[in-house]
Order: structure tokens, then sequence, then C-alpha cells
């Protein structure tokens, strides 16, 4: 685990905290100070982490206390990021680095085992780039695959079964236990299960998640609607605004072509099937074509083959193709009516 590295990735994290009891968060600001560095979304996920150790460290009363007051002190601008009073924030920032320090310090003296009562956590973190997919096996016999640029950290202990997925897609196949429930959270939102199959996306602060076997419960911690269960072939939709949809998802088998190294699309907009194939390559496509209708498009291409994928939309479309180098560009016909 790496040592933190900036006050503001403790602000936000706190922030995070706070706007699950009702408090406020700028998404939009968040989102934009997360893209500004690929290291800011991995302090928050240790302090994810460091979080759930100190709620659960031995002789915790005192630092449960710490940190309510930590997090009672932090207050918000006109702009929407959180902040401390000057007075106070020298000396709640320096309290939360002690902490965090003494627990980096055991835990890479003693172990994670020193923090718990009766229970070990063991911690992994996985991160694929652009393009690139991983298979894992974990302890319990259920696998994991993590679809490109993604990021997950799986915690288990002899009583939990816990998924940070921090951004990206990866699909779930749990073996069944139930005094180990898994547990899938993906920023404010809960995906619990006993043992099934699903599928969860991240992508612009939105989340899916599809069941393919089994089912499942999902709930967002920062508000007080029930739990929504999810049957086999079921979609739960959950916008940047925290509203849900849920539907049949009439193309769940389309949606897991990525496991077999494939897009399949049908009937999808030809924007939406440029975006999806832009998530796995280095070299994207830009389109230029707004002044055209809305095109759709239906196939089955191999991920990453811009050959076949621009040769089948140039067929298609009144369009052509432009090399740029670092990406391609998909413009209207000059000729084109």
């Amino acid at each position: 685990m790496k040592a933190l590295k900036t006050p503001l990735a403790v602000k936000w994290f706190l922030a995070k905290q706070r706007s699950a009891q009702g408090g406020p968060f700028d998404r939009a600001l968040y989102k934009k100070w997360l893209s500004e560095s690929s290291d800011n979304a991995l302090q928050i996920e240790e302090l994810m982490l460091m979080d759930e150790l100190l709620e659960q460290v031995a002789d915790s009363d005192e630092l449960a206390k710490f940190r309510e007051e930590l997090r009672a002190t932090y207050h918000y601008h006109g702009d929407g990021a959180p902040s401390l009073p000057k007075r106070s924030r020298r000396k709640a920032l320096t309290r939360w680095y002690a902490v965090a320090a003494l627990v980096l310090l055991s835990i890479a003296v003693f172990g994670f085992g020193t923090f718990y009562r009766n229970d070990r956590v063991d911690a992994q973190t996985y991160v694929t780039a652009r393009g690139e997919q991983k298979d894992t096996t974990l302890e319990d016999g259920s696998k994991i695959e993590i679809n490109t640029a993604s990021s997950l950290t799986v915690l288990y202990s002899k009583t939990a079964r816990r998924i940070d997925l921090a951004r990206g897609e990866a699909h779930f196949d749990v073996k069944s236990d139930a005094d180990r429930p898994f547990e899938v959270a993906v920023g404010e939102v809960s995906i619990r299960v006993i043992g099934t199959r699903f599928n969860v996306h991240e992508y612009d602060g939105q989340v899916d998640v599809s069941v393919y076997e089994g089912h499942v419960s999902v709930k967002q911690s920062n508000t007080d609607k029930p739990h929504i269960s999810l049957v086999e072939g079921e979609l739960l939709h959950i916008d940047d605004d925290g509203k849900v949809t849920k539907n049949l998802d009439l193309q769940l088998k389309n949606k897991d072509a990525w496991r077999r190294g494939r897009l399949e699309f049908n009937a999808t907009s030809l924007e939406d099937a440029v975006d999806e194939y832009n998530r796995y390559v280095a070299k994207p496509i830009s389109l230029k074509a707004s002044e055209l209708p809305e095109k759709h498009i239906s196939g089955v291409f191999d991920i990453g083959d811009a050959e076949s994928f621009l040769a089948a939309i140039v067929y298609l479309f009144p369009l052509e193709v432009e090399d740029k180098g670092d990406r391609y560009v998909l413009r209207v016909l000059k000729n084109h009516d």
C-alpha cells in the first residue's frame, strides 16, 4: 500500500462519506479531480481500505470518535469542494496522517491480522490498462473476469467477501457461501449476493448491473430507498444523479461478448458503437457526423480490429475515414446530399 500523498484526497474521501448521510457533494468537481491524475483514484482506494481497518481495529472506540470528529470538521464553499476552516485544517489533517501512519506501520510490521479481533483481511488490487483483460480465481473458487481500463480491490476475510470496483467493468461468477455473502461496492452502490453470476460496469459516474444467473440485491448507501432485487435476465442502471432504471436486458448476451474477445451490436446507435470500440484501443475513432440522422449498426467484431469495424461503417453509412496517425476520423462524404 502506498503512502498517502495529498490532503485533497482525504478531503474528497471524507466528503463522499458524509454524502451517505445526506451531506452536500459535488459529483462533477469530484470526477474532474479524479480525471486529473490516475493516482487520485488509487489514493481514494487506499483511504477506503484504511477506513475499513479503522472501523474494525481493536480498542477502536477512540478511533471511531476521532473519525466522526474529523468528518464533522469539513464543510463546503461556493465551488462545491470540501474544505476545512483554517484553524482546524492543520490539526485535523495532522491527526489523520498520524493515525494513518500508525495503521500502515502496524500492517507492515505485524500484518492485517493484528488489527482484527478474530478476523484477518487479505487485500489484493487488480488493474487493467486500456485494451487489457485479466482473469483471476479467488481462494473460495469464485472467478472474476476484469475488462479493459478497470481497477478493483479484493478484500476477503473469514466472515466477509468484498470487492471494491473503483472504475471499469468486471464479470463475477460467485461460489455460494451463505455464511459469507459476496459484496461488490461501486462508489455509493452496493451489490450483495450469496452465489450467482453477474456483471458490473462503472462509467462516467454511472453503474450498470446485469444478472446472468441467480439473483442479486442492490442498495444505494446515500438514500433511504430499500434494496432492489434483480433476477436472471434483468438489468439495473443507476445514472450519475442516482436515478434508477430497472428492466429486462434484451441484449444480455451481447454485453458480455468482451469475455470472448468480441464486440456484438444489435441495432446499436453508431455513436454508442464507436464509444464501445474506443474503450479497448489506444488509437480511437472520432465521429464527426452530427448532421446525419441517427444511424444504427448490427454485427460482430473482434476487439481492436479497426480495419473490419471501419470498413463496415463506411459500407453502411455515407461516411469516409481519415487516418490522423493517433486516431481515425469519420466524417460525412463531401458529395453526400
